[in-house]
């Protein structure tokens, strides 16, 4: 019943990346980059539904594929955190976030101006619908990019009943980083803290790019 897929259960999110990856790796195949998948063998399951998964990876790994451009490339990590929380990856070599865009990327509508320039598809909703389903699920997320360098998106998920999912409300602030090479580098004005605890356990970026 759709009560039944709406409703909140342990998940294997292992399970729904194979899926969504099989579509994407098409599309990535018709713009010619080169994507690929890395997830762990044994993932923490997560409080969450099926269509949440899909809208939260779908919306991120199609994003990546609208703004790289052809040959480039496009990683999805997915591992255990020290702490024991699902941390996940996406990383592109696509054409980057202006550093004055950053605080932006979560207002509805909002589109940088060199992702209008390099397309005219796009709502500026898909980061405003991420934002809502990690706000659902308790997660966070962090994003590090660099115009004309790249992009990359870091989740990070509490397990299965380590911490309860968050009313509709319950909102915590993303946090941006701008800067690839430069883990220190953060906007001050909205108090973001570098991203060492974010997927300590992962591969570091450089595998990713």
């Amino acid at each position: 019943s759709e009560g039944e897929k709406a409703r909140l259960h342990p998940l294997n999110v292992s399970q729904v990346l194979d899926g969504l990856m099989q579509s994407f790796r098409i599309q990535a195949a018709e713009k010619d980059i080169n994507i690929k998948a890395e997830i762990a063998h044994s993932l923490p399951e997560i409080t969450a539904n099926v269509a949440m998964v899909e809208d939260l990876f779908g919306n991120l790994i199609s994003n990546a594929l609208k703004y790289t451009p052809s040959g480039g490339k496009i990683t999805i990590t997915a591992d255990t955190e020290s702490d024991g929380r699902l941390c996940c990856r996406i990383s592109d070599t696509g054409i980057g976030i202006p550093k004055e865009n950053m605080p932006h990327l979560f207002s509805e509508f909002f589109r940088a101006e060199n992702a209008k320039e390099f397309t005219e598809e796009g709502t500026g909703l898909g980061l405003v619908i991420v934002k809502e389903i990690l706000d659902r699920l308790s997660g966070t997320i962090r994003i590090n990019s660099q115009a004309g360098q790249g992009t990359e998106v870091c989740l990070l998920i509490p397990a299965a009943g380590e911490r309860p999912p968050r009313p509709a409300n319950g909102a915590e602030e993303p946090q941006y980083l701008h800067g690839r090479n430069d883990r220190r580098a953060a906007e001050p004005s909205l108090q973001t803290t570098v991203a060492e605890g974010c997927c300590t356990r992962a591969p570091p970026l450089a595998r990713c790019l």
